[in-house]
């Protein structure tokens, strides 16, 4: 099993680090501006601590921004994972960071179907918003269940009961601490990763 941490808190990361339990880092424009960094080097910070994927999110909606919002976020370190939304035009950059080798970390979802669909745009991995159907009534440690079927049909992971983020390469368990994520950011806060 891999445990991966979401927080933007470098001296939090650097703790964890040190300890050797976590395997990677995803972030989100939130996280990032709550630590009141600049988006880009503490993205290289966090690069520079941990071997592992480091989550790092695009702020735009629009395929074109996206892209270019990707491109750049790519070429921070070796370990950058990009992470989009499970939209139309998020999937659509997916599959070409993927196709050119950047692994991809597919953020907003929400049932078995959308995690197929991000699978097969070739998503390294799959942050499904467990704590946020939990908060609507839903079941979403239950709705996990529905990830394992697909994975078992359609992805060549495993599921992970103790979070958040499903890994579907390498046939490796991964699992994020917390569930801290967000399905939309403020214009402002989007401005302030210096990527739109």
């Amino acid at each position: 099993m891999k445990f991966f941490i979401d927080t933007g808190d470098i001296n939090e990361i650097k703790d964890l680090a040190s300890t050797g339990l976590i395997d990677g880092v995803t972030t989100n424009p939130s996280l990032i501006l709550k630590s009141g960094k600049s988006f880009i080097p503490l993205i290289e910070e966090i690069c520079g601590v941990v071997s592992g994927p480091v989550s790092a999110e695009v702020a735009s909606t629009d395929y074109e921004t996206m892209w270019k919002e990707a491109d750049k976020l790519r070429s921070i370190a070796d370990n950058v994972a990009v992470k989009v939304p499970l939209t139309p035009a998020g999937l659509k950059v997916c599959k070409r960071l993927s196709d050119e080798g950047t692994m991809v970390n597919v953020t907003l979802c929400f049932s078995a179907a959308q995690a197929i669909l991000a699978a097969k745009a070739g998503a390294a991995f799959i942050s499904p918003f467990v704590g946020r159907l939990d908060d609507i009534g839903a079941d979403g440690l239950g709705d996990l269940d529905g990830l394992e079927t697909a994975q078992r049909g359609h992805l060549k992971g495993e599921r992970s009961r103790g979070g958040g983020l499903v890994g579907i390469r390498g046939g490796h368990r991964e699992t994020i601490h917390g569930d801290r994520g967000v399905g939309g950011v403020e214009a402002a806060q989007c401005r302030e990763t210096g990527l739109a």
